[in-house]
């Protein structure tokens, strides 16, 4: 399994999807992570890993964008998705259900997130006291790992 992230501004900073991600993994052996920062340099690296190792069953993509370059390059490289290459994208971004084959992806509702924390802002200037808030993803399964 290959999970390709976006770089933060920090190196040494882990976003808190990676550490989900890395925890999550713990037993499942040989993952690999990458931090990708474009739809390009996703590609890139998708085609230089064929190159040089065994393609990974999985890619988990940090978000749609990268998905999107990890599909053109499994398609140049004549991987059929899902049979050969399974890809998880995240943030439901309009261009994953149109994609062929569709990108499974993680919704979060970041209207609804950007209202919330909007609110908790505003309760914060006014000196109100605020609750820790959770947002549960959901995971919207399409053509990219069914079978």
């Amino acid at each position: 399994m290959l999970h390709i992230k976006q770089q933060k501004s920090k190196d040494s900073e882990m976003d808190s999807k990676t550490k989900a991600f890395m925890e999550a993994t713990t037993a499942v052996p040989n993952y690999i992570i990458y931090d990708i920062s474009s739809t390009e340099d996703a590609y890139a690296k998708v085609i230089e890993s064929a190159n040089n190792t065994d393609i990974p069953d999985a890619i988990v993509c940090t978000n749609d964008g990268v998905a999107l370059g990890v599909l053109k390059a499994a398609e140049d490289l004549g991987l059929r998705v899902p049979e050969d290459l399974k890809i998880v994208g995240f943030d439901n971004s309009g261009i994953s259900k149109y994609t062929n084959p569709s990108i499974t992806t993680v919704d979060i509702d970041s209207e609804e997130i950007g209202e919330i924390v909007v609110d908790l802002l505003l309760k914060k200037t006014r000196g109100e006291e605020t609750a820790d808030i959770k947002f549960i993803p959901k995971l919207i399964v399409r053509c990219s790992t069914k079978k």
